[in-house]
Parts: C-alpha cells; structure tokens; sequence
C-alpha cells in the first residue's frame, strides 16, 4: 500500500476516533463532576470498557458504548503515562 494511502487513512481514523472522544467527554461531563475520572484506577477503567463492551454486544444502543470505550481507554493510558498504574513485575 502507498504511504499517501496509509497516511490517508491514518487521518481519517484519527479523525473518526477524535469526533468520538470528544463525544464521549461531553456526555460524560453532563454525568459525572469535573475530573471525577483522575480519581479513579486503571482497573476501574478497564471495569467501564468491559461495561460497555458488553452493553453493546448485547445489542444496547441508549448510548455510543465504542465512543466511551474509546474514551475510557484514553483515560487508563494517560493514567498509565502519567505512572498512575503499578509496574509490572
């Protein structure tokens, strides 16, 4: 494959994936208080992803269960980044 064309489609996922976190951060400030989520652990953001991986594997659509997986995982990573997580051994 071209690299125009790898690079054509990174965009448009990073652009797909954007429009979906930005989604997901403003539903989640109507619900939750502002920097609610530095309080809580990478495993208790991984417990949301499986949450909602769940939730839409068993067909609920009530809200975008990929944009706040999506979401949530960024969170766990900066959480991660940030050395908020145990090493591993």
């Amino acid at each position: 494959m071209p690299l125009s064309n790898i690079a054509s489609d990174f965009l448009a996922l990073l652009s797909a994936a954007e429009s979906a976190l930005i989604a997901a951060l403003h539903e989640g400030n109507g619900k939750h208080p502002p920097g609610s989520w530095r309080a809580e652990t990478v495993d208790e953001q991984l417990k949301h992803i499986e949450a909602h991986v769940t939730a839409y594997q068993c067909g609920e659509r009530s809200e975008d269960h990929l944009a706040h997986i999506l979401c949530r995982a960024a969170i766990a990573v900066a959480q991660a980044l940030a050395g908020d997580v145990p090493p591993l051994d």
